[in-house]
C-alpha cells in the first residue's frame, strides 16, 4: 500500500520466544500452526473470508535490514549470531488458506502455517491483525448488503474509521462482501473500488441559497447530478428546489435529476413523502438515496417500515463495525515434529470453547445436490473423502446425533498459498474476490442467513480426528484441575425431571471430581440447553454415564448403595463415606415422585433423610445433593480439593486489593 517497511510489526513477545528457541536449537523445528475464530460477530450464522492479499504481501517481503537489527542490538536481550540469523532470514515454510471471499465458521481452521517454528512465530502478529480486520469489516458489509434486499450500499466511513489503514482495508473489505463503492478516493487508485459521492452540507451552506448551490453542482455535473436536500428543510426547500432544479435547468438542456439524499430525520417518513412528491414532478426514475448513522438492523426496519429507498450510505456502523469491534481470529499451535513424526498437541482450557482441535488438519464443505451447503467437515490433513460414499456427520460435543449423508460433493477449502517459501497461489482480482463471494453466498440457506438467531451452521470433526482430540484430551486431564478426587464415590440420579437440577449437579460434580449416573427415563435430552446453561462450561469436563433402567445400572455397578429420601429413617450424617473396601454410590429420587417406592421399601435400611422442619416436604434436589456430596467431603478431609483460589482462576491474593 505504501512504502513503510512492515516487518517489525509484530509483538515483542514473538522475538523472545524465537531468541529462546534458537538458545535451545529449537527453532528449526516443525511446527503447525491454526488460525481459527470462536463465535460469529453479532451472533450472526457467518463470517467472510478476507484479507489473505495483505498476509501474502507481507510474508512475500519478510526480512529484517540493518536499521531494524540495529533496533534490537540496542535492547541488549539478544546475542549477535541470533541477530546474524535474523539478518539472514527467508521464510520457507508452508501456508494453507481459505480463498477471500468464502463464508467462514467457528472452530474451523481458515489458515495454516506449516514449517519451522520460528518461522511461525515470526508471522503470527500480522497474520492476525491483518484476517481479524478484514474479516470483521467483511462480515458486517455482508449483513448490512443483505438486509439491503438488492438496494446498493455504499461505503462512506472514511472520516471515522480508526485511521487511515483501517480506512483503506476496511472499504476493500466490504466491497468484497458486496459494497457498490466506497467514498475513499485512494481505495479506487489502489483497488479499483469505484469512488462514489457527491456534496456536504458544507457545499450549499457556501452559497446564498440552496437552490443556487443545486444550480452550480448541476451544472458541473450535469450527467450526475445528486443533490443533499435537508440542509435546512427537506420537505419544504430541499425537495421542491431539487424539483425546480430539474425542470428549470436538467430537463431543457437534456439531463435528468439522478438522485436525492436524505442524511437527517425520518428516513421512512421522509423517504415516502420524497417519492410522492418526486413521482408527482414526473421523476419516477430519480433515486433516493438515504445515510445517517445507518447498520443493518435500521436498514431492516426501515424496509420493514416500507421506506422507499434506492441506496443506503453507510459509514462508522461499516467501517468501526461498531456493534462488535472485535473478530477474536487466534493462532494456535496444533501440532510440532518430534523424532521425524508430526505429534498433535492440544491446549485445555477450563473455558470450554478454549479447548483446541489438534493435528495438521484440512477442511472440507459438503454441499447437497442443490448446491446448498450443508456442513464443513474438520479432517486429519491425508484424510480423503469419497463423494461415492455415504459419509456420517455427526456433532463434535454430542457424538451421538449422527447424520448419514449420500448424494454430495466436497470441496477442499484449505487451498496452498506457500510450499516450501514459495508463493504458487495466483492472487485473483478484487473484482474476482467479490463475484466469487457472490457465488458463495448463494450456497448459504436462508436460515444462516438471519439476522436474529440464525442457524447454527455445522462444522463437524471427522471420526478419526474426533478419536484423536478425546485420546489427547484423557491423556492430559489427569494432570488437571478436574481429576477425580474420591474414586470410590459416585452419584446416581434415579429418573431425574428437570434439566436445570441435573445441569447444577453436574457442575457440582466436577467440582468434586465425582462421576455422575443417570438412570432413565429422563425429562430431558442430554443435550437440553437448559442443561447446558446450568452446567456452565464445566459440561464438558462432567463424566457421566446414562443407563436405560435400574436394573441395567445394577449389573453394570456393584457396589454399596445409599438412597437419599423423605422416608428415609437415619440421618444423612450416619452414612460412613470412609469405606474403601467397595465402590459407594447415592441415589437421588426424580424431583416429583422420589425413587421407586418398592426399591426403597426393599432397602430400608441403606435410605438416609435430610432433617428439615415439618413445614416443608423435601428440599431441591440440587441443593439436596450439594449437601450430601460435602458431607462426603467433610468425611474425607477434602481429600484432593484445593484448599485456596488456585492461581488459574483469580488467586488467593485477589482480596488483598480490597484491603
Amino acid at each position: 500500500m505504501d512504502e513503510r517497511k512492515l516487518t517489525l510489526l509484530m509483538d515483542f513477545y514473538e522475538l523472545t520466544m524465537s531468541y529462546g528457541y534458537y538458545r535451545d536449537n529449537k527453532h528449526l523445528d516443525i511446527a503447525v500452526f491454526d488460525v481459527f475464530f470462536r463465535s460469529v460477530p453479532d451472533n450472526g450464522g457467518y463470517a467472510i473470508m478476507a484479507g489473505l492479499e495483505q498476509v501474502i504481501s507481507y510474508i512475500n517481503n519478510l526480512s529484517f535490514n540493518d536499521s531494524e537489527i540495529e533496533l534490537l542490538r540496542n535492547k541488549k536481550m539478544f546475542n549477535e549470531e541470533f541477530l546474524k540469523f535474523l539478518k539472514d532470514f527467508k521464510f520457507s515454510s508452508d501456508v494453507y488458506a481459505i480463498a477471500e471471499g468464502t463464508p467462514i465458521f467457528p472452530q474451523e481452521p481458515i489458515l495454516v502455517v506449516k514449517g519451522p517454528i520460528i518461522e511461525c512465530q515470526l508471522v503470527e502478529t500480522m497474520i492476525l491483525l491483518t484476517l481479524n480486520h478484514q474479516s470483521l469489516i467483511a462480515t458486517k458489509a455482508s449483513r448490512i448488503v443483505n438486509q439491503a434486499k438488492g438496494r446498493s450500499v455504499m461505503e462512506f466511513g472514511a472520516r471515522r474509521a480508526h485511521g487511515y489503514d483501517a480506512s483503506i482495508y476496511g472499504a476493500r473489505a466490504a466491497y468484497i462482501a458486496g459494497v457498490a463503492g466506497t467514498s475513499n478516493t485512494y481505495v479506487e487508485y489502489l483497488y479499483g473500488v469505484p469512488a462514489l459521492g457527491t456534496m456536504a452540507h458544507s457545499y450549499i451552506q457556501s452559497y446564498p441559497t440552496e437552490y443556487e448551490a443545486f444550480l452550480s453542482y448541476a451544472k458541473t455535473f450535469p450527467n450526475n447530478t445528486t443533490v443533499l436536500v435537508d440542509t435546512y428543510d427537506t420537505l419544504h426547500q430541499g425537495i421542491p428546489n431539487a424539483i425546480k432544479l430539474h425542470n428549470e435547468y436538467l430537463k431543457p438542456k437534456g439531463y435528468y435529476l439522478k438522485g436525492i439524499r436524505i442524511d437527517s430525520g425520518d428516513l421512512t417518513y421522509l423517504s415516502k413523502k420524497a417519492r410522492k412528491m418526486l413521482d408527482e414532478a414526473g421523476l419516477y426514475d430519480t433515486q433516493i438515496v438515504v445515510s445517517n448513522s445507518l447498520d443493518e438492523y435500521l436498514i431492516k426496519e426501515l424496509i420493514h417500515q416500507g421506506a422507499q429507498i434506492d441506496s443506503f450510505g453507510v459509514g462508522e456502523r461499516l467501517v468501526t463495525a461498531r456493534s462488535e469491534a472485535v473478530f477474536g481470529g487466534v493462532f494456535k499451535l496444533s501440532a510440532v515434529m518430534e523424532n521425524g513424526v508430526l505429534t498433535p498437541k492440544i491446549k485445555l482450557s477450563e473455558n470450554v470453547v478454549k479447548t483446541t482441535t489438534p493435528g495438521f488438519k484440512q477442511l472440507y464443505r459438503f454441499y447437497d445436490e442443490n448446491n446448498k451447503a450443508i456442513a464443513d467437515v474438520v479432517t486429519l490433513f491425508d484424510e480423503v473423502i469419497d463423494e461415492g460414499e455415504p459419509y456420517e456427520l455427526f456433532h463434535p460435543e454430542y457424538p451421538y446425533k449422527r447424520k448419514v449423508v449420500s448424494n454430495f460433493k466436497v470441496r477442499k477449502l484449505l487451498e496452498p498459498i506457500f510450499l516450501k517459501g514459495k508463493l504458487v497461489y495466483k492472487q485473483p482480482k478484487l473484482e474476482e474476490i467479490r463475484n466469487f463471494n457472490k457465488e458463495e453466498m448463494k450456497t448459504l440457506w436462508d436460515e444462516v442467513l438471519r439476522l436474529e438467531r440464525p442457524h447454527q451452521y455445522y462444522v463437524d470433526l471427522s471420526q478419526k480426528l474426533w478419536d484423536l482430540k478425546q485420546e489427547l484430551i484423557n491423556k492430559y486431564k489427569e494432570k488437571n484441575w478436574w481429576k477425580m478426587s474420591r474414586n470410590n464415590i459416585e452419584v446416581v440420579l434415579y429418573n431425574p425431571e428437570i434439566p436445570q437440577n441435573t445441569g447444577n449437579i453436574m457442575r457440582t460434580c466436577v467440582a468434586l471430581g465425582l462421576k455422575l449416573h443417570l438412570i432413565e427415563p429422563l425429562g430431558f435430552k442430554i443435550d437440553d440447553t437448559k442443561l447446558r446453561r446450568s452446567a456452565l462450561d464445566y459440561y464438558e469436563f462432567i463424566n457421566y454415564e446414562v443407563h436405560k433402567s435400574f436394573d441395567d445400572f445394577k449389573e453394570k455397578n456393584p457396589g454399596k448403595y445409599y438412597y437419599l429420601t423423605r422416608y428415609g429413617n437415619h440421618n444423612y450424617t450416619e452414612i460412613n463415606f470412609k469405606e474403601n473396601n467397595e465402590k459407594i454410590y447415592i441415589f437421588f429420587g426424580s424431583e416429583s415422585y422420589g425413587i421407586d417406592r418398592k426399591l426403597l421399601a426393599d432397602n430400608i435400611d441403606s435410605c438416609f433423610r435430610i432433617p428439615t422442619t415439618d413445614k416443608v416436604r423435601s428440599l431441591n434436589l440440587s441443593n439436596s445433593v450439594a449437601i450430601i456430596l460435602y458431607e462426603a467431603m467433610r468425611q474425607n478431609d477434602f481429600e484432593g480439593l484445593i484448599e485456596s483460589e488456585p492461581d488459574t482462576l483469580k488467586g488467593k491474593d485477589f482480596l488483598n486489593k480490597y484491603q
